[in-house]
């Protein structure tokens, strides 16, 4: 920091990117380079009788950055849970031994994840599966595609906030084994990889610059599993209770790039962790052909973090999907013909992830 001739402070050094005017701002002196912002205590040296500078604090945005890779998380699990497992489920429940099938879902839903700030998600998914029953057990494959926008918003200190937003979509497919145990209980076993890829903008720049200037493109691959285990309780006038427990485990690779401002950002691996367990209720009419259901479970991710750099430096308070939340469900499936049955459902869930959806099913067996 240096007095200009002009009567103005600047700034020159190498240990901020750039050089350029140091702005006064409240009893600081601020100097900008891109999403970080740097304050100085400026006051004269009394034994040198020259300027000195304190670094104060720095007030960094560059997590909003990591908010946008973090939405590759939040699409994949959108589409498994909202597309891939009713779809294989929906099926495999109908097949007698030596049937196989095919079953499709698509569904609409709207969810916020508390990141430390939120991530509204909102998006269309969809999958397909075959599925042959052989005695006791359910095989097959499917695949899997999501459709999503995205806005966020994180929090950043003396400037209330900075948004952006952007889309991201995910392909994959997998493979699943589902056996029955005996008793009513029964496992399944998921596996599943892909390709997840998004893009954002920032939508409001903390500094009240130039916003459209903060954007990036980013795509990495993506694998999982997924294991649960249920029982099946029969109950009086065709109804019966399921209790369950899930374990669902995602990784997305990491990624570098380059954004439009031109800031290098490196954005490491992430993983989710996550289980739920809960209990849903079913009743069929007499004939059979109709079934109606409703649950309740409880749902919590274990890491859901995400970390990364800008320019050589870690982001600070990186954002995380963790933290747990109630999820509910009603659904009716019915035949539509000899082999032919539908189904439609709605969820939502309360807590660290809000949000609902709707989804739509069709299964053919043969």
């Amino acid at each position: 920091i240096y007095a200009g001739t002009d009567g103005n402070y600047h700034y020159s050094g190498k240990n901020v990117a750039g050089n350029g005017d140091a702005e006064k701002v409240h009893d600081d002196f601020a100097y900008t380079a891109g999403l970080r912002r740097y304050y100085w205590d400026i006051h004269e040296d009394s034994a040198t009788g020259r300027l000195a500078a304190n670094n104060n604090f720095t007030a960094d945005a560059s997590r909003v950055l990591l908010q946008g890779a973090l939405t590759g998380l939040a699409n994949t699990d959108h589409v498994f849970a909202g597309a891939s497992m009713p779809a294989v489920n929906n099926l495999a429940g109908r097949l007698a031994d030596g049937e196989s099938g095919f079953g499709g879902e698509a569904g609409y839903g709207r969810v916020r994840y508390e990141t430390g700030s939120w991530l509204d998600f909102k998006g269309f998914s969809a999958s397909v599966a075959y599925v042959r029953k052989s005695g006791t057990s359910a095989t097959g494959a499917f695949i899997e595609y999501g459709d999503g926008k995205y806005d966020v918003f994180s929090h950043v200190y003396r400037y209330g906030g900075v948004t952006g937003g952007g889309n991201s979509k995910s392909v994959g497919g997998g493979l699943f084994h589902k056996r029955e145990l005996g008793g009513g209980i029964e496992a399944e076993l998921f596996v599943r990889g892909g390709r997840v890829d998004s893009s954002f903008t920032l939508t409001r720049d903390p500094w009240l610059r130039h916003p459209e200037v903060h954007s990036y493109d980013t795509g990495a691959a993506y694998y999982g599993a997924h294991i649960g285990v249920s029982r099946n309780i029969p109950l009086k006038h065709n109804a019966s209770i399921e209790l369950y427990a899930q374990g669902r485990y995602t990784h997305i690779d990491g990624d570098s790039f380059v954004t439009s401002f031109g800031d290098e950002v490196r954005v490491d691996g992430m993983d989710s962790l996550r289980s739920r367990v809960g209990v849903k209720f079913s009743r069929k009419n007499t004939a059979g052909t109709i079934k109606a259901f409703a649950g309740a479970a409880w749902e919590h991710e274990f890491k859901g973090q995400a970390a990364g750099f800008l320019g050589g430096d870690g982001i600070t308070n990186p954002p995380s999907l963790k933290g747990g939340s109630l999820f509910g469900e009603l659904g009716l499936q019915a035949d539509a013909g000899k082999n032919t049955s539908v189904n439609v459902s709605t969820y939502g869930y309360s807590g660290a992830k809000t949000g609902w959806g709707i989804t739509l099913g069709l299964e053919h067996r043969f």
